[in-house]
């Protein structure tokens, strides 16, 4: 992994979609960072392996978003307040 690799996020980590992408990621080798895993609070505490390395699942609604990503988080998150 490259100083200039992409720092990721996934929502959904434990899901089959999230799990396909961490497989696909390390199978292809994309130059990025991990730098966190969410989900549902069911999965919260779960661990995810990507690239060798485990990465904990924080519950998706604790996760904070910058603010650019707000739109999106209160999608994911309906009743997240208005400006979280």
């Amino acid at each position: 992994m490259s100083p200039g690799a992409i720092r990721i996020a996934i929502a959904g980590a434990t899901s089959a979609v999230g799990t396909e992408l961490l497989r696909l990621m390390e199978a292809r080798r994309i130059d990025a960072r991990l730098v966190a895993v969410a989900a549902s609070s069911r999965s919260a505490g779960r661990r995810v392996l990507f690239r060798g390395e485990s990465f904990e699942v924080v519950d998706l609604e604790q996760l904070s978003f910058p603010w650019w990503c707000r739109p999106i988080r209160r999608r994911l998150v309906p009743d997240s307040p208005a400006g979280a």
